[in-house]
C-alpha cells in the first residue's frame, strides 16, 4: 500500500517538475549515476551537481507537499 501511494504521488508530481529537475533526479536515483557522471553529462562541476540535486529535491518535496 505504501509503495502504491508513493508511486501515485510520484506520477502526479513528476509532470509538474521542469525537465532539468526531472533529469537530475532520474540520473541520480533511477540510473544511479555518480555526481561525476552527472556533471560530465551536464557540463558542470561535480560540486555544482550536489547543489543542483539539493535544489531538485527541494522542488520535488514542495510539489509533493502541495499534492498531499
Amino acid at each position: 500500500a505504501r509503495r502504491q501511494r508513493q508511486m501515485c504521488i510520484r506520477d502526479r508530481v513528476w509532470p509538474q517538475l521542469d525537465s532539468r529537475t526531472r533529469q537530475l533526479l532520474e540520473d541520480k536515483y533511477v540510473l544511479n549515476m555518480s555526481d561525476a557522471e552527472i556533471a560530465s553529462a551536464l557540463g558542470v562541476k561535480p560540486s555544482s551537481v550536489r547543489m543542483l540535486l539539493t535544489r531538485a529535491r527541494s522542488k520535488a518535496r514542495k510539489a509533493i507537499e502541495k499534492k498531499m
